[in-house]
């Protein structure tokens, strides 16, 4: 970036500015720090912070993996503000309504989620309660049953978060053996910087020895799956918060393009061709542009079938399968996969003729069964008379 000189004041002072970097008129330079600078450094610590946090709850891995991967198209903070926080919009309390738990009581974050404060420097993380009751449907059990979840929220800023709950089920008979603790991993989108990454693992743990641990862990390892598996269809329902793009160009950068216009006409400066000039005005006015909205992966991955609401038949398939090789060109491929589905189909009548054979014979068999049969019935009435 070229210097340029801006008259100041009515004394002609001026001074120069380079980059980040302010020359005045006596020749002392001023520091500017960079916003953006500032705001990667606050995240390489955040990451790191992050790192060492997932270093640690790794020695304590859980091996239930309710959700394995779910990509979103918004941060880490848009997840707290959609999700976490208390008053959220699609907060876990109204989930769990909408799935049918009843009397959903939540408590508030204690203490109350600071955005700029991070639990790994020596604050503990934000905890609250949720209290629910949850309808069983078994057989040889109450109908419902008193619940309740606590969970920790640990917050690492823009980079990543973690929920950690525990939940206890109360009123129900076996349930004080065990306890069941998950973890909701939700970190930024290496590919996609305006995104983030959902992850849930859990793990049943025993408290006391009882004889039907197989039992509960199956029913409670489904209970859990089909919970998390709902909540994973009602993010991916979700949209992106509509939010204007903020300027990649700064208004500073204008207003360095508009002086070194007037700086060509100015006597004992140096002179800057206009069409540099103009170019910067161009390359500035283009990155201001709104981005296009590229559609969701989501709906690329769905197969045709879905987006056509419609189911077809095998054999619809199949007669469509041959029309599109048919009249693609591909000569080759059209006649390999004719010759295999002849194949198929010898194969099918082969099975066929054998199975009939087989039939023959064992009827052949059955007849002559029920001839010897007949004659020691025969035998056995004559030997009766005979008596």
């Amino acid at each position: 970036k070229s210097i340029k000189k801006v008259k100041l004041g009515e004394g002609g002072e001026s001074i120069s500015r380079n980059n980040n970097n302010i020359t005045a008129n006596d020749g002392e330079v001023e520091e500017v720090p960079s916003p953006v600078k500032e705001d990667e450094a606050a995240k390489e610590k955040w990451r790191g912070q992050w790192r060492k946090f997932c270093g640690e709850k790794k020695k304590s891995k859980f091996k239930e993996i309710a959700i394995q991967r779910i990509c979103l198209p918004f941060s880490v903070n848009d997840f707290y503000q959609t999700i976490v926080q208390d008053d959220a919009v699609h907060s876990f309390r109204k989930f769990m309504t909408d799935i049918g738990e009843i009397n959903v009581d939540a408590t508030s974050w204690q203490p109350p989620y600071d955005p700029k404060i991070n639990h790994m420097d020596n604050t503990p993380p934000s905890k609250r309660t949720i209290h629910y009751v949850h309808p069983i449907n078994a057989p040889m059990a109450p109908p419902t049953a008193k619940a309740c979840k606590t969970q920790y929220f640990h917050n690492f800023g823009p980079v990543g978060l973690c929920l950690e709950t525990c939940t206890i089920v109360e009123d129900v008979p076996m349930t004080d053996c065990f306890v069941v603790d998950d973890r909701l991993w939700v970190y930024e989108d290496e590919n996609d910087e305006n995104g983030c990454v959902v992850e849930v693992t859990f793990n049943i743990r025993f408290v006391k020895t009882t004889m039907f641990r197989r039992v509960i862990e199956n029913s409670t390892r489904n209970e859990f799956n089909k919970f998390w598996g709902q909540f994973g269809d009602m993010i991916s329902s979700l949209e992106g918060p509509h939010r204007e793009e903020e300027p990649s160009v700064k208004k500073e950068e204008f207003e360095d393009a508009i002086m070194t216009v007037d700086e060509e006409f100015e006597e004992g400066t140096e002179k800057v061709p206009l069409s540099t000039v103009i170019s910067l005005i161009r390359e500035s006015s283009m990155r201001l542009s709104p981005k296009i909205k590229a559609p969701s992966s989501k709906h690329l991955l769905q197969k045709p079938q879905e987006l056509s609401g419609e189911e077809s038949p095998p054999s619809d398939l199949l007669k469509s399968t041959i029309a599109y090789y048919a009249s693609s060109g591909n000569r080759f491929l059209f006649i390999c996969t004719v010759s295999f589905l002849l194949c198929l189909n010898f194969v099918a009548l082969r099975q066929i003729m054998t199975m009939n054979q087989l039939m023959l014979v064992l009827n052949d068999r059955l007849d002559t069964i029920a001839q010897v049969n007949k004659a020691l019935l025969s035998k056995l009435d004559e030997s009766d008379v005979c008596n």
